[in-house]
């Protein structure tokens, strides 16, 4: 018995010896912990696709008379870009260069200017991400940017191709582990909002041959404020402002590198503005209320 199972053993194979290996060191990982929160190497270059589509239905009531309750718009946008790590920092923070490759826009609405696209193929946009997931100096095109500042969908775009920012824990996680995360960030024209999630390591999965960590985030979005705007003449109008929203994303992180491999999310959003005009005399007016609601859905995923 003790020589059939020697001889077993030697027609495996080198082959079939590495890949033994290969699972072993795999258990291993898995056994140890996944670290979230990428590893890169200065000049490493990954490639993702990403394709979603956003639904906006917006309203305003009382109807004035050249308002109208709006039809809902569809955008779909396809996008590919390369990412480089430019400079891997002592801290640990990377330095990245994001340059799109491909880029195409549908839209349920015709546009009467030329299609943006051209301004965006072949441009790149470099920026910092942080050894606790985080992003932040990001350098983009002049063109890009709303007051001089980096508009909210660029870095909702760049966290989300790095990982999860605020949402990632610091140190190695198990299947069955569970954490939070919290941030609050500024949307010009709109109140100070805040995005609280939950995280689960719900199991390991492959993609493409690669072992990696199933991850379910889920999260919500609150924020609101009022104010009364100055004006020589007195109060005139106060403004109240809402934002609100929920949402869920499946992710999928390399065991060893900690690089999202792979992401599916859904998210809504409903915000509301509700301007009361202060300046008429008599019976106070209804108050004008413009709401609008946004459904999202986007896969991420690498491609060589």
């Amino acid at each position: 018995m003790t020589r059939t199972r020697g001889c077993w053993l030697f027609g495996l194979g080198l082959g079939s010896v590495g890949l033994l290996l290969a699972g072993t060191i795999a258990l291993v990982l898995a056994a140890e912990g996944v670290l979230l929160i990428p590893r890169l190497e200065t000049g490493q270059r990954i490639r993702y696709h990403m394709q979603f589509t956003v639904e906006t239905e917006s309203t305003l009531n009382p109807l004035g008379q050249t308002a109208e309750s709006g039809a809902p718009i569809r955008l779909g946008v396809d996008m590919t870009w390369q990412m480089e790590a430019l400079e891997v920092e002592p801290s640990g923070n990377v330095r990245l260069r994001a340059e799109i490759e491909a880029l195409s826009i549908e839209s349920s609405v015709p546009s009467a200017r030329p299609s943006p696209v051209e301004d965006f193929v072949g441009q790149s946009v470099t920026y910092r991400l942080l050894a606790d997931g985080g992003v932040d100096n990001i350098q983009a095109p002049a063109e890009w940017l709303e007051d001089g500042q980096p508009p909210a969908w660029l870095r909702t775009w760049l966290e989300q191709a790095s990982g999860d920012g605020a949402a990632q824990p610091s140190g190695a996680v198990l299947p069955g582990d569970r954490w939070q995360g919290e941030k609050e960030f500024e949307v010009p024209g709109w109140p100070r909002q805040r995005l609280t999630s939950e995280s689960e390591y719900l199991r390991d999965e492959e993609f493409n041959g690669q072992a990696c960590a199933a991850i379910l985030t889920r999260f919500e979005l609150t924020g609101a404020d009022s104010h009364v705007p100055e004006s020589a003449a007195g109060p005139q109008a106060a403004i109240e402002r809402s934002v609100d929203g929920d949402g869920s994303r499946l992710s999928c992180y390399d065991h060893r590198t900690g690089l999202l491999l792979e992401s599916t999310q859904k998210s809504r959003e409903h915000i509301r503005l509700e301007i009361l005009d202060r300046g008429r005399k008599g019976a106070a007016p209804a108050p004008t209320v413009l709401e609008s609601r946004t459904t999202t859905e986007s896969h991420l995923r690498v491609v060589n």
